[in-house]
């Protein structure tokens, strides 16, 4: 068997990483991968097995293909719909004030 799923619970909270489940996968992503490679290498390198650890490393037995992330709580998705609409009404902001500050009008360069 090569593929599997696993579930991790106790994760950090949505705020944490501000919403953004993006940052919490890549950090997620690196840390499992590390961990798994250590254990596989492990052995071959406590055996000084050159051989091996070269095959594992052609390989890549440890990589991830996916992580995905199952909400349980439809307030939880609610309130990170009104993160990410307040996260871009700021960015929108901050162009209008960058371009403000530029001399231009904001409203001119929107479509560009």
């Amino acid at each position: 068997m090569r593929d599997f799923s696993v579930e991790i619970n106790n994760l950090p909270k949505d705020y944490e990483y501000g919403g953004k489940d993006m940052m919490l996968q890549a950090y997620l992503w690196e840390h499992i991968e590390t961990h798994v490679r250590n254990a596989f290498e492990e052995k071959h390198k406590e055996n000084h097995n050159e051989a091996k650890l070269k095959e594992l490393r052609i390989a890549q037995p440890w990589q991830i293909v996916d992580i995905n992330f199952g909400k349980i709580d439809d307030k939880e998705c609610e309130l990170l719909e009104k993160l990410n609409k307040l996260d871009r009404e700021k960015k929108e902001l901050i162009h209008k004030l960058n371009e403000l500050k530029k001399g231009k009008n904001p409203e001119e360069t929107k479509d560009k």
